[in-house]
């Protein structure tokens, strides 16, 4: 889908006074974003907003208020991914590994603002922001909204949900692979990882199931030192609250399966008296949201189930078949031998 038309879709809404959808009418939203954008950065002492939503090539910028600066080139929310996604940093060298980077180009403090349907709202200047603490207080307001609004699938009345398309289209990838994977009479769980890891377009996929006091992890691409991990209580993986991953929780996993993406994406795929817990990375470009890593999640490990279990039925009936086979043997021959000695 092209950005333009999905920008263009955004910023119209039907005159809810009509009622036939082919005759409705569109209002251009444009200006009350517009004023919406110079309003929150002027409120907040930044000199450039900037509105970012995720797409099916990375992320696209929707709008922007203020002076174009140098470091415009290289400021997007992939350049922020492994940091949390409110945040400001006074100090821009303060930001983890890019900090530096920016603030030689000039910039001098940076704010991100996480919004609706995955998109962001980047702050920028080149001299520090009065404001400071802000987020902090803004942190309680931006959970009810995230509350609030909850985990949305987008509809066909909703085109201009960039993020939904793309993760719609991925879902289907997956269910595709893992029926390819199904159909394969010889197929593994390390080629269902490696063809959901594919479908999804990630740069490394993990699934760790807990068994009494060992995790065991599987992952694609496959790498030496990541099987077991034996002191899993290093990772206190909490019963889930909603869909998705805590961040936080994210966060600890993945160091400790030495995940090297910036942008990750965590969900349960089983939670009961064992737990299994998938976990996406990406390099660059946004992560999967959490309704739709929680679909993954529960696929891998209903398909991985199914493998097991196939796999555990294949060799009972192999082995039933086998003891059946020795049965008619030694009943043969004990039968033939039987009857020899009676002939003697």
């Amino acid at each position: 889908m092209q950005l333009e038309s999905a920008l263009g879709t955004a910023m119209k809404v039907r005159d809810p006074q009509v009622s036939d959808p082919a005759g409705a009418t569109t209002f251009d939203l444009r200006p009350q974003l517009t004023a919406a954008l110079i309003g929150i950065r002027d409120d907040l002492g930044f000199e450039t907003a900037s509105l970012f939503a995720p797409g099916p090539g990375g992320w696209k910028l929707l709008e922007r208020q203020g002076p174009r600066r140098p470091w415009h080139a290289v400021l997007d929310p992939s350049a922020l991914e492994g940091t949390p996604e409110a945040a400001q940093y006074t100090d821009a060298r303060a930001l983890p590994g890019f900090g530096p980077r920016l603030a030689a180009l000039g910039c001098a403090s940076v704010a991100v603002l996480p919004l609706p349907d995955g998109c962001r709202l980047i702050l920028d200047a080149r001299t520090p922001s009065a404001q400071r603490g802000w987020v902090e207080r803004a942190r309680p307001y931006l959970s009810l909204i995230s509350i609030m609004s909850g985990p949305r699938w987008p509809t066909h009345e909703e085109p201009s949900a960039l993020r939904g398309q793309e993760e719609v289209a991925s879902l289907q990838r997956v269910f595709s692979a893992c029926q390819s994977v199904l159909e394969r009479a010889d197929s593994s769980i390390e080629e269902l990882l490696q063809s959901v890891r594919e479908a999804i377009g990630a740069d490394e996929l993990f699934l760790v199931a807990r068994r009494g006091a060992v995790m065991e992890v599987l992952a694609s691409p496959s790498r030496p030192g990541v099987g077991r991990l034996a002191t899993p209580a290093q990772i206190d993986v909490p019963r889930p609250s909603g869909l998705g991953l805590d961040e936080a929780v994210l966060r600890r996993l993945a160091v400790s399966l030495g995940a090297s993406s910036r942008a990750l994406a965590g969900a349960y795929g089983l939670f009961d008296s064992n737990l299994e817990v998938a976990v996406a990375g990406w390099a660059t470009g946004p992560a999967l949201s959490p309704v739709s890593m929680t679909v993954v999640a529960r696929t891998l490990s209903t398909i991985r189930s199914a493998l097991r279990t196939r796999r555990s039925a294949v060799t009972t009936m192999v082995g039933r078949e086998r003891d059946r086979i020795a049965f008619a043997l030694h009943d043969g021959l004990t039968q033939t031998v039987t009857g020899a000695v009676l002939e003697l």
